[in-house]
C-alpha cells in the first residue's frame, strides 16, 4: 500500500480538530502520514486537542508555523516534511468521504497520473449526504484541456481538490506562494507541468460552508487583486509552453477572473475592473460564448451586481450544491 501525506494548516481551529481526526480515522485507506502544520499565533487550545486526539497514533504529527507566510506557507511547510508517496492538501473544517483517498490513489496509480481532481458538495451541513448524484467516470485531460477547464470553472482551484505525487511536485519544484487564497498559482503551475490530469467526476468531499470560512463569500478585495494581478503573470507562463494556444487560454482565463471580482465590494471591483491588468485580460477574445462574459462586456456594472448575489446566494444555501455536474 502506498503511503500518503495528508497536509492540515491550522490556525486557532481548536473546534474543528475532534471532527477532523474522526474523518481521517474514517479513510479506508490506512497508510497515511498526517501532518497538522500550527500557526504559533494561535491562541487556542489546538495543540492540546491534537495531543489528545492523536494520543498512541503514530501517524499524527505537530508542526509549529513560525514564519507570516500564513495558508500558504503552512502548505509548503507541510510538504517539505511529507515521507508520503502522494500528498493532499485537507482544511480542517471540511468532511471527506470514507474512500476519498483510497479511490483517487487507485485512479493515479491506474491512469499513471501525477495528479487526480474530484468532484465536491458545498453544504452548510457538515453531515456527508446519502444520495447519488449520477453515474461516475474517470476523464483524462492534456494540460492545456485542463488549464482551459480551470477558467471555465471545470475544476476547482481549492487544494483540497486533487491529490499529487508527491515526486512530482518537489521534481517540478511546485509551491504555493505566501498568503491566503494561494490556490490560483500553485494549480496552473503544476498543470503546466503535468503530462496528463486526470479528473473523477464523483463527490468525494464536503466543502463545509460556515460563518468563519476563510474564503467563502464574498466583500473580499484582497482576493480579487491577487487574482488580477496573478493573471497576467498566468498567460505568460501559458505562452512560454503552449504559444499556439496562447489566445484561448487568456480567453478563459478571463472568465475566471471576472467571476473572481465578484468576491469584492463594489469600490475594488470598480478600481480593478478599470486596472491595467483587466484592460489587458479583456483584450483576449473568448474562445466561447457565456453568458457571464457577455454580460460583463456589456456592463461590468450589472455583472457585478449579478455575480454578487449568485456567489452570496450559494454560500448561505441550506441545500447541497454540487460543485460540477457537467465535467465528465
Amino acid at each position: 500500500m502506498v503511503k500518503v501525506s495528508v497536509i492540515i494548516p491550522v490556525y486557532n481551529g481548536s473546534k474543528h480538530i475532534h471532527g477532523c481526526v474522526s474523518v481521517i480515522n474514517m479513510q479506508t485507506h490506512s497508510d497515511l502520514d498526517v501532518i497538522f502544520v500550527v500557526d504559533s499565533k494561535t491562541r487556542d487550545d489546538t495543540i492540546d486537542r491534537i495531543i489528545s486526539e492523536t494520543s498512541g497514533d503514530p501517524r499524527f504529527r505537530v508542526i509549529m508555523q513560525n514564519d507570516d507566510q500564513r495558508m500558504g506557507g503552512a502548505r509548503n511547510i507541510g510538504f517539505d516534511a511529507a515521507l508520503g508517496d502522494y500528498i493532499w492538501f485537507l482544511d480542517v473544517d471540511d468532511h471527506p468521504y470514507p474512500t476519498l483517498i483510497e479511490e483517487v490513489v487507485d485512479i493515479a496509480e491506474r491512469e499513471s497520473s501525477p495528479v487526480v481532481f474530484f468532484n465536491s458538495i458545498y453544504s452548510s451541513d457538515w453531515d456527508l449526504p446519502e444520495k447519488e448524484y449520477g453515474r461516475y467516470s474517470v476523464k483524462v485531460m492534456s494540460p492545456v484541456e485542463a488549464l482551459f477547464e480551470v477558467g471555465r470553472g471545470g475544476l476547482s482551484l481549492c487544494p483540497w481538490s486533487r491529490v499529487y505525487r508527491t515526486g512530482f511536485l518537489r521534481e517540478n519544484s511546485i509551491r504555493f506562494i505566501a498568503g491566503y487564497c494561494e490556490d490560483f498559482k500553485q494549480t496552473v503551475d503544476s498543470l503546466l507541468v503535468a503530462d496528463k490530469v486526470v479528473y473523477y467526476n464523483k463527490p468525494l468531499y464536503v466543502y463545509y460552508q460556515h460563518g468563519s470560512s476563510l474564503c467563502g463569500g464574498s466583500n473580499d478585495d484582497s482576493i480579487a487583486q491577487r487574482d488580477v494581478e496573478l493573471s497576467g503573470e498566468m498567460c505568460e507562463s501559458f505562452r512560454e509552453r503552449f504559444p499556439d494556444d496562447y489566445e484561448r487560454f487568456c480567453g478563459h482565463l478571463f472568465r475566471h477572473v471576472i467571476r473572481s471580482l465578484t468576491r469584492a465590494s463594489p469600490e475594488k471591483f470598480r478600481e480593478l475592473s478599470k486596472s491595467e491588468g483587466m484592460r489587458k485580460l479583456a483584450s483576449h477574445k473568448s474562445p466561447e460564448i457565456s453568458m457571464d462574459v457577455l454580460i460583463y462586456r456589456v456592463s461590468p456594472a450589472m455583472f457585478y451586481r449579478i455575480g454578487n448575489y449568485a456567489r452570496n446566494r450559494k454560500y448561505s444555501m441550506k441545500s447541497d450544491v454540487l460543485f460540477d455536474g457537467n465535467l465528465s
